[in-house]
């Protein structure tokens, strides 16, 4: 199956179908509404913590949380692509609220993720080939890395930009020019939650704790599933996932599950993916009931340790056998 071409072919369908539905109308009250429904579940969970003050329970709203501040990075996600508001700024000033949670410059970070539309998987894009790996100890190094060296990542491309040495990444001029100011205000945003953290201990319970399993190991877990050992060539159907998911954790995550629909049709709000993946679900050639089954499929065949390169191994052995016949030649002509 040529899935590059099912992919271009079906696309006009799949874009009229939408119109007819609007389903490309931007989110407006529908995202607001979602968005606030997470900021008080966030609300909920970090009470539950306090009534009981108990590690035991703080460790699991923490988690909890974690899925949550993920949503957020949703809202602001929508924001890059204006499908909140019609208005440019609007989508501007929640994008940047939205970013709070997660410590990332809105600004910068949308420069970043739309030239991953761009070239998705491809040579320019950013985010780099899917991942794809080779061992149970490389999936469990992804996920202590990745949260981590993204933030260090989008920070260090921020000030590269700002001192005017702008990452490889930025290779159009739009681009460039952006990263020489949009670090601020996240900068400042970013600073102030490090600040209130280091001062406050219930700062440090309401964002820190959720912050760090956000980093380790919730964003990993969620963001594997988009475009697992997936080919530029091979199309949108193919190299992006659908996890379908619960609608507690839909509900947690902004629908950003739907992914295979979000690349096809960047357009369409996060509230409005569920029914266009409805639309698009006969098409899709990676779609996994929920996370959890996505990760029994990644993990199921790999090894704890990547197997040692054949070609490799004979090269060694052959090394060694050399190394011992020269030996031997040595002790007898010694002897």
């Amino acid at each position: 199956m040529e899935t590059a071409t099912s992919t271009t072919a079906i696309l006009p369908e799949l874009r009229q179908a939408a119109v007819k539905e609007g389903l490309l109308q931007p989110g407006g009250a529908r995202s607001l509404l979602h968005f606030g429904g997470l900021i008080a579940s966030w609300a909920a969970l970090v009470s539950i913590g306090f009534a009981a003050d108990t590690l035991w329970v703080w460790v699991p709203v923490w988690i909890l949380v974690a899925f949550i501040i993920i949503g957020f990075g949703g809202v602001a996600h929508d924001c890059v692509h204006g499908t909140v508001f019609n208005s440019k700024l609007a989508n501007s000033v929640l994008g940047h609220v939205a970013f709070l949670g997660l410590g990332v410059p809105f600004t910068n970070y949308r420069q970043y993720h739309l030239l991953h539309h761009a070239d998705t998987l491809g040579e320019f894009d950013p985010e780099g080939p899917g991942q794809n790996f080779k061992s149970r100890a490389q999936y469990g190094l992804f996920h202590l890395a990745l949260g981590p060296g993204f933030i260090v990542f989008i920070w260090l491309s921020s000030l590269g930009g700002a001192l005017h040495r702008p990452p490889k990444w930025a290779r159009t001029e739009s681009s460039q020019k952006v990263l020489r100011y949009g670090w601020f205000p996240g900068i400042l945003s970013f600073a102030g939650l490090i600040t209130l953290a280091v001062e406050s201990s219930t700062f440090r319970h309401i964002w820190l704790g959720p912050w760090l399993f956000v980093m380790v190991p919730v964003l990993a877990f969620v963001l594997c599933g988009e475009h697992y050992a997936g080919r530029a060539e091979d199309g949108t159907l193919k190299n992006t996932y659908t996890l379908t998911s619960n609608p507690l954790m839909r509900f947690a995550i902004f629908n950003i599950n739907f992914h295979t629909v979000h690349h096809l049709l960047p357009r369409v709000p996060g509230p409005a993916l569920r029914r266009m993946n409805e639309i698009t679900a006969p098409y899709e050639e990676n779609a996994f009931s929920g996370y959890l089954a996505f990760h029994r499929h990644v993990l199921a065949p790999l090894p704890w340790l990547a197997p040692r390169d054949a070609s490799s191994a004979s090269r060694l052995r052959a090394l060694n056998a050399g190394a011992l016949n020269t030996a031997g030649e040595v002790l007898r002509k010694e002897s």
